[in-house]
Parts: structure tokens; C-alpha cells; sequence
């Protein structure tokens, strides 16, 4: 029983251009096509078909319109959308819709528009012959070969030699194609289909078999981590130099296309020239090895199988010492410092060349970190990140996420302070921070703030509990705890970029406020830490 069609476009010349192009298909027939939507839809509400080509610009109802209220009628309805426009507005719509392809009328050959069909068909389940079927083997095989860690080679090459893999054995090419998702994090989160890889490879597949079409024998797979896999075999052709230009010819059509229609940009792996599944397998999983480097490298770049496989053994331990001072930076809402904590760290990273996992891990435990301050200031936190940084692709993206977590923990506690404290002693509190290496006192303080001194004094002493002169030295010493866990610095140094410009006056200061000296604390800190 053949698949049934309907056509819906106001264009009768496309109409009838693919009605011809399906005459004397055993698997697909147009029953019927109308260039009324309304009609078509009152035609669904009594007949039975399981595919609809609609075009995509009608004068009585948008293409997407008409979708929607097909949907309603039949929710198992297959849609190919068709235009004559190349249009991305058309085509995101096309994605939110799950339409199963997107045609160009000018681009309508018989083997586009088959290939289309038969992969709408196998995406949705719609039964056709037994090519169909062997379709469907050929999925299994793939699966194996490029989804497990022992394919059985020699059952794929009994598949082959039986007739269902439509492949060679020898003068195999491997092609990985790997989309590049420039997710964008804001404050809270970035707007991610759960979907949307899934939805990106199926339109990569079809742009794939559009272009190569059927001039050379090739299988496309979607592996489980949304790779486009197009396995080539050139066995009836004996120029090697002739099936590397070709693979690079269609390589770049696919490309193009991909960043004209889907506005992606896309990292593509290719192995050499295999005489075995055997040996395509290895250079396979080398080359996923070697496309992994776009994580420091950035998208839009082609790996051979042929490059060296950098050294990922190197692992970045985020340190105690780090973690305070990014802690006080948080506090202080001091976003220049924060930004060069995150800095250190991520170049510290780039300079391990750790892998994805260990760059993942860091983001965390920074996250806790963050969530761990916040609770110790009484603070619930309600700006937590959405962000599925599993699909991060690139290690800015990783740094973006892990300044994002700090600055929005920061002005969360700017927001609790602010709360907490009327306006006069929050500004207090604001100038006391920005100027501590310098020589202030409390009139500089109430003069700034715009009222007497003695008010101020008053007021912070109310709503703090301490003076002015205890609120600076109390800043003061935590800045000081800041420079003195990052390590290699002097004491001297630590008493000058912290404000105190006496260093018995700060020796003083820092035991009646941690209850040790600077030394006591140092070494307290290098006990915990090895503990």
C-alpha cells in the first residue's frame, strides 16, 4: 500500500511539478492537491492521507497557519513545508511547528524530493517497501559502528555482501559534523529547547542528502551525542586525489547551506581514505578526540584524522585560597576583582588543558561556593542559573556562566544590604569599600553620604553595632584576609594594599579581630587546606 500525499499551494506549476516528479512511484501517491488551504482542511476533516507538502506563502493563509489548524484536524499529520523563497524566518517557524523538512521549489529534483520523503517516513514511522526496511538496518549498523565500543565487523560486512547496506568495504571516508551552538548566558538563564539539537541534526541530515544526493553510495547517521555521521565509500573510484577534492566540495556546500538556512556554523571531522571498518572505526574515535579541541580552539573549523591528539591529562583543582578571595570579592560587590579572579581561573585552565568534564566540575563547585555564601548571609537565593551547561561547546561560554554566578551572588548581597540598612549607612558601607587604601575619616564618609558627622555616627553605630573607625578596620582586615590567602605575597605588601599605613596598628587590629596574629592565621589557613 503506497504512502498518500496531499498538496496544498496556490502555485500550480509547483503542484504539478511534483505530482511528475512522483508518476510511477511504487511507494508514494499524490491523492490529491488544492491550491485553497480552507478546501484542504475541509478535505482532512473526511479523508485520510499521511503526508502534506504545503507551500509556505498563500494568499488566503500562511503556510504556518495552515499547520496549525491541519493539527488540530490530524495530530499524526507529516508536513513538508515548500517555498519558493529561502527564507530563516519561515524556517525557524518550520522547527517550532516540527515540520519534517523544508523544501526549495527551485531546487525540486526527483532524488531530493524521494530522499526527503524517505526521511520524513523513517522519522515518523511511516511504513513504505522493503527498502524501508533495509533503511532500518542500515540504522542498526550505523548504530553499531558509530554508537558502541565493539561493532561486530564482520556482520556489517555479511550485511553488505547480502544486500542490505547499500555501501562498500573498502575506500571508506568518514565525516563528522558537529553544530555549533553560541548560546548567549544573561543573568539567569539562556533560552534552550530541549529539542533543539535534535531538531538542528535531522535538518543537517536532509541538507546532507539534498547535496549528495544519490551520485555517491553513502549512509547518514544521527549519533546519540547529535553528531551528523555521513559514511562515504568511493570503491569505483581509483583517484585518491579525485575523492579528497570531492569530500572537500561537498563539505563546503553543506557548510554554506548550513549557515544560510540555520545560521550555524559547523565543526566537521574527516578521516582519510580506510580499507576497513576496522580501521575506520579507530580513526572514527580519534577524530572525536580531536573535536573536542573546539572547546579552546572555537567552532567553525575542519579536523583531520591525521592531527596530533593533545594531552588532556592535566587536571585544575579550585583551591581553598581562591575561593576566599573570591568569596571577599563577592562581599566587597568589588565586580573589578571578581572579573579577575574568574580570569586567573579560567587561564589556569587553558594553561592545563583540562577536559570538559574537569571544566564542568569547576563550574559547580564555584556554584555551591557562591550558594554556600549567600546562606551564610542570611540570604535566599532567588536569581539561580538555568543554564544546562552541558551544552556549552565553548570554554567562553564556561567563563561567561562562572562570571555570571558570581556577579549575580554579588549584587544579591548588595540587595540584602541595601535592604537591611537605611540609605545613609548603605552609602557609608558603599564608600567605606570602594576607598579603603586611602586616608578616610568620618567627616569624608558623612560629607559623601550628605549629612553631619556626628548623624553619621550615630547612625552607623544604630545600625551596625560599630563606629566608623570599626566598620573601616573591620573592612580593611577582610580585604586583608583576601590578599594574604592567594599566597606569595608580604606581610608589608598586605599592610599597604589593604589601607593600614602602620603595620604595628595593623598587628593590633587583626588579633582584637580574628583572635590571632597575621602568622597564626597564615598558618592555620596552610592546616586546613592540607587537611
Amino acid at each position: 500500500m503506497k504512502i498518500k500525499i496531499i498538496l496544498v499551494d496556490d502555485d500550480l506549476t509547483s503542484r504539478n511539478t511534483i505530482k511528475t516528479l512522483l508518476l510511477g512511484s511504487q511507494v508514494y501517491e499524490v491523492v490529491c492537491d488544492f491550491s485553497d488551504p480552507k478546501e484542504a482542511l475541509n478535505w482532512l476533516a473526511e479523508n485520510d492521507t499521511q503526508i502534506v507538502f504545503t507551500d509556505m506563502s498563500m494568499p488566503q493563509m500562511n503556510g504556518i497557519e495552515f499547520i496549525r489548524m491541519a493539527r488540530s484536524i490530524r495530530q499524526d499529520l507529516v508536513f513538508i513545508a515548500i517555498s519558493g523563497y529561502d527564507d530563516y524566518n519561515y524556517l525557524r517557524e518550520c522547527m517550532r511547528n516540527s515540520v519534517s523538512d523544508y523544501l526549495l521549489k527551485h531546487q525540486l529534483s526527483k532524488e531530493i524530493l524521494i530522499n526527503v520523503l524517505d526521511s520524513s517516513c523513517q522519522r515518523y514511522g511511516l511504513k513504505t517497501n522493503k527498502a524501508e526496511e533495509n533503511k532500518e538496518n542500515s540504522n542498526q549498523w550505523a548504530r553499531a559502528l558509530f554508537d558502541q565500543e565493539n561493532p561486530n565487523f564482520e556482520k556489517i560486512r555479511k550485511n553488505i555482501r547480502n544486500g542490505i547496506i547499500n555501501i562498500d568495504t573498502t575506500e571508506l571516508v568518514v565525516v563528522i559534523i558537529n553544530p555549533d551552538y553560541t548560546l548567549k548566558v544573561d543573568k539567569t538563564e539562556i533560552n534552550f529547547q530541549k529539542n533543539y539539537p535534535s531538531h538542528i541534526t535531522m535538518i543537517l541530515s536532509d541538507i546532507c542528502n539534498q547535496i549528495i544526493s544519490t551520485k555517491y553510495k553513502h549512509v547518514i547517521y544521527i549519533t546519540g551525542e547529535d553528531n551528523v555521521v555521513v559514511l562515504f565509500s568511493f570503491a569505483d573510484i581509483a583517484s585518491i586525489q579525485y575523492i579528497l577534492s570531492t569530500i572537500s566540495i561537498l563539505i563546503n556546500r553543506i557548510r554554506n547551506m548550513a549557515k544560510r538556512l540555520l545560521g550555524l556554523t559547523l565543526t566537521v571531522g574527516i578521516s582519510g581514505i580506510c580499507k576497513s571498518f576496522e580501521e575506520l572505526f579507530n580513526q572514527y574515535h580519534k577524530l572525536l578526540q580531536l573535536m573536542e579541541e573546539k572547546l579552546y580552539l572555537g567552532g567553525n573549523r575542519i579536523f583531520h584524522h591525521d592531527e596530533m591528539v593533545p594531552d588532556r591529562s592535566s587536571s585544575y583543582f579550585l583551591c581553598p585560597e581562591l575561593l576566599q578571595s573570591i568569596e571577599y570579592a563577592v562581599c566587597s560587590q568589588d565586580y573589578e576583582l571578581v572579573k579577575a579572579k574568574i580570569d586567573t581561573i579560567f587561564h589556569d585552565i587553558r594553561k592545563a588543558h583540562c577536559d570538559r568534564m574537569n571544566i564542568e566540575i569547576t563550574c559547580e563547585k564555584l556554584t555551591e561556593n557562591m550558594q554556600d555564601i549567600l546562606e551564610k548571609n542570611g540570604i535566599k537565593d532567588t536569581h539561580t542559573l538555568l543554564i544546562p551547561i552541558r551544552h556549552f561547546e565553548f570554554l567562553e561560554q564556561y567563563k561567561k556562566y562562572a562570571l555570571t554566578v558570581c556577579l549575580n551572588t554579588s549584587e544579591q548581597i548588595r540587595e540584602h544590604i541595601r535592604t537591611r540598612f537605611s540609605p545613609p549607612v548603605f552609602q557609608a558601607i558603599n564608600y567605606i569599600n570602594q576607598h579603603l587604601g586611602e586616608n578616610i575619616s568620618l567627616e569624608d564618609c558623612a560629607e559623601y553620604v550628605g549629612i553631619s558627622y556626628t548623624h553619621m555616627s550615630r547612625l552607623l553605630k544604630k545600625e551596625t553595632g560599630m563606629g566608623f573607625a570599626e566598620c573601616l578596620n573591620k573592612a580593611r582586615i577582610n580585604k586583608a584576609k583576601s590578599l594574604i590567602s592567594e599566597g606569595d605575597i608580604f606581610i608589608k605588601d598586605v599592610v599597604e594594599k589593604s589601607g593600614f599605613h602602620n603595620y604595628n596598628y595593623f598587628f593590633k587590629v587583626f588579633r582584637d579581630i580574628e583572635g590571632v596574629t597575621p602568622s597564626e592565621y597564615i598558618k592555620r589557613a596552610k592546616h586546613q587546606i592540607k587537611t
